[in-house]
């Protein structure tokens, strides 16, 4: 038996938790009481994977994606910091730049 803790989105829900053999539980809505196996993800190069479970049919799955590369991290970085720079400049100078 496995518990399976994912975070309540339908009907495909991010796995956030396995706990095999368990001993003491109460079950949640966010909680799925299972003896199915858990699938392996495939090696995709460059990719991610991410466990989900379609939660009307029990069945696990892999969603993959591409990570961020630094440069896309750091643009977004950039561009947010641009953002709260702004913000407070709005705050002290009363939106006067």
């Amino acid at each position: 038996m496995k518990i399976i803790n994912h975070d309540g989105n339908k009907p495909n829900a991010l796995v956030l938790s396995i706990e095999h053999n368990p001993t003491n539980y109460v079950l949640t809505e966010k909680m799925i009481l299972t003896d199915i196996d858990v699938p392996l993800p495939e090696p995709i190069p460059w990719m991610e994977a991410t466990l989900y479970i379609n939660t009307e049919t029990n069945v696990m799955f892999y969603n993959y994606a591409r990570p961020e590369t630094l440069s896309e991290l750091v643009s977004r970085m950039a561009s947010q910091q641009n953002v709260m720079k702004s913000a407070i400049d709005d705050l002290i100078m009363g939106g006067v730049l």
